[in-house]
């Protein structure tokens, strides 16, 4: 279980979700099990940006569930690490991008057992298609159990004002918390900056987690700004001085002596796959012309750095 918040308002869409995976053993002991799980996936598509997460089932097809959904979304296999540069271009178009989802986790659920087929999965998203003569605000929630698939393609408003948007949870929500959140989402304190809006969904996913162990505290969220094509990602651990372990392909500690400081999601754009990552704060513009940003606790050294992180396999 985890909590994913997903809005969209102004121009901007927004995303914020913990990083906490456990499992639970005999007698109800619940533990951590992935430090480094990643539930977040940006999209970058033919006629729309989009971001989304997951909770619930963690695995499927003996893969994480967030690797198991790019890959259907992307139709490129084996995106267990690094980047995927120079794909051919995915034009996906939204209805393309739901309907993958769709079929592969319906197909995929099918061939679970009972046992773990009671155990439901919920995809929820929200992002901007670029439609004409007005651009449409998307808010998504795709929900699927032994039951089957429950949930349509999404659905459309326009938030064009200062107070009002569209806010969609989803996993362990907490409701005192999330109406508090969603009263500070419509106050002054969203006008500064979209940031601000940010810092808003990220203090209600660590108010949730003080009050539930299956939510952590350590925050990943994102802020989609299609019209300057820009995505940042950023990181807010509960304890920025906590170091981050070096995943594969990074330097050894001996040689790299402070804290990577950016977990970083999938984004699958255009002409190329970055899977999920660890980098110091900084950035860059990519082939697609979208520049890519990481935002996270000050370097204690300078330097910049992105590598790949290994994944714990599926539970036995």
């Amino acid at each position: 279980m985890t909590l994913i918040l997903s809005a969209v308002t102004r121009g901007f869409v927004f995303h914020a979700s913990d990083r906490l995976f456990t499992i639970q053993r005999k007698k109800g002991h619940v533990e951590e099990w992935d430090p480094r799980a990643n539930k977040t996936i940006v999209v970058v598509g033919s006629d729309c940006w989009l971001v989304l997460g997951y909770t619930g089932l963690a695995y499927l097809d003996g893969k994480p569930t967030d690797q198991f959904l790019a890959e259907a979304i992307s139709g490129v296999s084996d995106l267990d690490g690094g980047m995927v540069m120079g794909t051919r271009n995915l034009g996906l178009h939204y209805a393309e991008i739901i309907r993958r989802i769709v079929e592969a986790v319906s197909a995929q659920y099918d061939k679970l057992s009972c046992a773990v087929r009671k155990y439901p999965l919920i995809v929820a998203g929200t992002g901007i298609q670029m439609t004409r003569p007005r651009r449409r605000e998307l808010i998504f929630r795709l929900g699927f159990s032994e039951d089957g698939y429950d949930g349509g393609d999404g659905h459309t408003e326009r938030y064009p004002s200062l107070w009002r948007y569209g806010c969609i949870p989803a996993g362990d929500v907490n409701n005192e918390v999330h109406e508090q959140m969603r009263k500070r989402l419509r106050s002054d304190e969203t006008h500064d900056s979209p940031d601000s809006f940010r810092k808003i969904m990220v203090d209600g996913v660590r108010a949730t987690a003080a009050l539930s162990e299956f939510v952590g505290e350590d925050v990943i969220s994102v802020i989609l700004d299609p019209e300057e094509r820009e995505i940042s990602v950023h990181f807010d651990p509960i304890d920025p001085s906590r170091p981050i372990t070096p995943g594969k392909g990074a330097p050894h500690e001996g040689e790299l002596k402070h804290k990577l400081e950016v977990y970083t999601p999938y984004a699958i754009l255009p002409n190329i796959i970055y899977c999920p990552s660890v980098a110091s704060v900084g950035g860059w513009r990519g082939f697609d012309g979208i520049r890519y940003r990481f935002i996270g606790p000050e370097p204690v050294v300078g330097g910049g750095f992105y590598g790949t992180y290994a994944r714990k396999p599926q539970p036995r």
